[in-house]
Order: structure tokens, then C-alpha cells, then sequence
């Protein structure tokens, strides 16, 4: 007995993804995976959603991403605080020493 695909469904902020949009999306996977071809960040970076319908039960679930570019803040912001949590680099340690994971030794720059 073949299984029953669920419906998959997309869409970015509240615009339906189809095959015939005008940005010529392809999907893989029973249509659960998006591919995004050509992507240019002025007509793609967004907030996406995808919703998996169990076409027997009615069960849902939904999952949503966001693409795009973090702005230069935001990662020296998220290294700083990741460098901080994880490595045990304090917070405005000079931003010329690297962290090597392998050993967990500071090692400033030559």
C-alpha cells in the first residue's frame, strides 16, 4: 500500500510560494524543499513559511525561516557573545585575538 504525501505548502510573508511564480521557484522532496534559483537579496531575503498537512489526519505543522544578510553589528554582536559564552573570552576583549576551538587557547594575531 503506497503512503499518502502530505500537502505542502509555501509562502514568503503572506504571499503564496507556487511553480508559477513570477521568481520561478523549484521545489524538491515531495515539495518540501524550496530552492530559490538566481537568489538576489533585494527580491528574496524574507521571512518564509512551510506548512505540512496530514492529508488523513488533518495534523499540521509549520515551520518558518529567515533569509537574509545580517547587518556588520549584528555579527561582531553574536561573535562577541558567542566568543563569550563558549570560549570563555570576556565581552570588548580586543577584536584582534582569534580563539582556536581545537585547543581552546587564545592566540593573539602575529
Amino acid at each position: 500500500m503506497k503512503s499518502m504525501q502530505p500537502n505542502v505548502f509555501w509562502q514568503k510573508g503572506y504571499a503564496a510560494i507556487t511553480k508559477d511564480s513570477p521568481r520561478n521557484y523549484k521545489f524538491f522532496e515531495n515539495d518540501q524543499v524550496l530552492h530559490i534559483p538566481k537568489f538576489d537579496p533585494a527580491k528574496d531575503n524574507g521571512k518564509y513559511s512551510c506548512k505540512v498537512v496530514d492529508k488523513r489526519s488533518g495534523a499540521a505543522l509549520n515551520r518558518e525561516v529567515e533569509i537574509g544578510v545580517p547587518r556588520k553589528n549584528d555579527l561582531e554582536d553574536l561573535c562577541s557573545t558567542l566568543c563569550s559564552s563558549y570560549c570563555g573570552i570576556p565581552q570588548g576583549t580586543p577584536k584582534k585575538q582569534f580563539v582556536s576551538h581545537s585547543s581552546n587557547a587564545n592566540m593573539p594575531e602575529q
